[in-house]
């Protein structure tokens, strides 16, 4: 029994598909910090940036999954968090091809379509190696993982709520404007905090404080790029009210919307770091005024 929850002597199939996606997404990230700029005319990128962002977010995922794998003690939750997350990035992947179609190269195409059916297999033998083993119990007294984390999402304040619909849909906006490298840009970098998010909710239960970690890492480059968008043609042509019509107010809102984000999630990782590390919908966090009480 590890310390954090309910564990299971991981499978051998478990253990292998999770080491093979830890040294798969290694490499990957590695490959896109180092040759950002050799791939990005391949996505029709004028900048590596992007790629680097998201090279940079696999890395701390790789580094989570392969301490997983060679855990002898693996909690369920932690299996089930990382193939969510990999079906997140096959989702995610489906998206761009779909967006983006006429601005990716073939190559890149390609590209894409194939580390989605890596990523993929990767999700599905990690779940079906893990469903038969007798050891493996569901997370919080009997309650499924997925639930765990509903009802720790339900016990937010309703203006924490509404504020994330409102980030959200702001973001999702890009999909109502031409394909081009900026709305690429802007979903790669929404698309890159799911596998993130999905991974730490898994590992902690529920919703903490310290998943203002998973918007800093990819969405810290953006809020770079959208400003050298807005104030010159570094990454690009420059966006301005009288060349691109409704996409300039929508950057600028996005821009405000993600620094405003960014910066919260900066004050709730320093809180977790500080010792607030309650999982919100438990009683601590309800007595201390951080959400209801909805998790036992």
């Amino acid at each position: 029994m590890s310390p954090s929850g309910p564990a299971m002597h991981a499978p051998a199939l478990v253990r292998r598909t999770l080491l093979a996606n830890a040294i798969f997404s290694a490499v990957s990230g590695v490959i896109l910090v180092a040759l950002g700029a050799v791939l990005a005319p391949l996505f029709g990128l004028e900048s590596a940036m992007l790629l680097v962002g998201i090279g940079v977010g696999l890395l701390p995922f790789a580094a989570l999954v392969g301490a997983s794998a060679r855990s002898p003690l693996l909690e369920r939750r932690r299996v089930q968090a990382f193939a969510a997350a990999d079906w997140i990035w096959v989702g995610g992947s489906a998206l761009v091809l779909t967006v983006a179609w006429d601005v990716l190269s073939p190559l890149g195409r390609a590209l894409i379509g194939g580390v989605a059916l890596v990523v993929g297999a990767f999700g599905f033998l990690q779940l079906y190696g893990a469903r038969d083993a007798a050891s493996l119990r569901p997370s919080r007294e009997g309650v499924p993982l997925g639930r765990q984390i509903w009802l720790s999402w339900l016990s937010m304040k309703p203006w924490v709520k509404i504020w994330l619909f409102f980030l959200n849909g702001v973001f999702l906006a890009a999909l109502f404007f031409p394909a081009q490298p900026l709305t690429m840009w802007v979903l790669a970098a929404y698309l890159a905090s799911g596998p993130l998010l999905a991974g730490m909710m898994a590992w902690q239960g529920g919703l903490t404080r310290l998943l203002g970690l998973a918007h800093l890492i990819p969405w810290t480059p953006l809020v770079v790029y959208l400003v050298l968008h807005l104030t010159g043609d570094a990454v690009g042509p420059q966006v301005g009210p009288a060349t691109h019509g409704n996409l300039y107010p929508w950057v600028l809102i996005l821009l405000i919307a993600v620094t405003t984000c960014l910066a919260f999630d900066v004050y709730d990782v320093v809180r977790w770091i500080r010792g607030e590390r309650f999982v919100l919908g438990t009683p601590e966090a309800a007595r201390r005024g951080a959400s209801r009480h909805t998790l036992s």
